[in-house]
């Protein structure tokens, strides 16, 4: 069972189409396959298919099962199912907040494909677990990731900025109370 990571994106693109494309895909079961569809055939256990076609998989892909290539691709092992947050469609152009969880950390390969497609991103994440978090924003047509795995510490620059957003505060001020209680 993996470790969740809590992420919040708020996506924007001055063409409605574009907007209204990825909704759909945010109003479907699969929104990481509707931006980066997995290879038609691609199962997601390898031993699901012939060697054959596992081969034919790992020359064009790099990789044989599904489950690697969401890995390498999307930054994660599974699909997730959205919320919509916060939404705003006006003649300026729109944008939409998004929350979900992802196994293990946040969807870096997704963040790129979207930057990519030409939509400028805001994404925070949060993996309790692990004490790891940060954010990535659009920066000269790429991406970038600011993060810290030392969230734990009330100091962190980056606790600092996305405590704002998921309240980690309490989540790790627990820790602390049980830590001074012991001295």
């Amino acid at each position: 069972m993996p470790n969740w990571c809590n992420n919040q994106l708020t996506v924007s693109n001055h063409d409605q189409a574009k907007m209204e494309w990825l909704r759909q895909g945010i109003n479907g079961k699969e929104f990481f396959n509707h931006i980066k569809p997995v290879p038609a055939g691609l199962e997601y256990n390898a031993h699901e298919m012939s060697e054959e076609v596992r081969n034919a998989f790992m020359l064009e892909y790099g990789v044989n099962s599904g489950y690697d290539w969401r890995n390498m691709y999307w930054g994660t092992k599974w699909d997730v199912e959205p919320t919509i947050a916060h939404e705003r469609i006006d003649d300026s152009g729109s944008y939409m907040e998004v929350v979900f969880d992802t196994a293990w950390g946040p969807p870096e390969g997704i963040y790129r494909t979207l930057v990519e497609m030409g939509f400028i991103i805001y994404a925070e994440y949060f993996e309790p677990g692990m004490c790891f978090g940060g954010w990535f924003t659009t920066e000269n047509n790429g991406l970038v990731n600011v993060n810290s795995d030392s969230i734990h510490d009330k100091n962190d620059e980056v606790r600092q900025v996305i405590n704002d957003t998921f309240g980690i505060d309490g989540f790790y001020d627990q820790g602390d109370e049980d830590e001074e209680g012991e001295e």
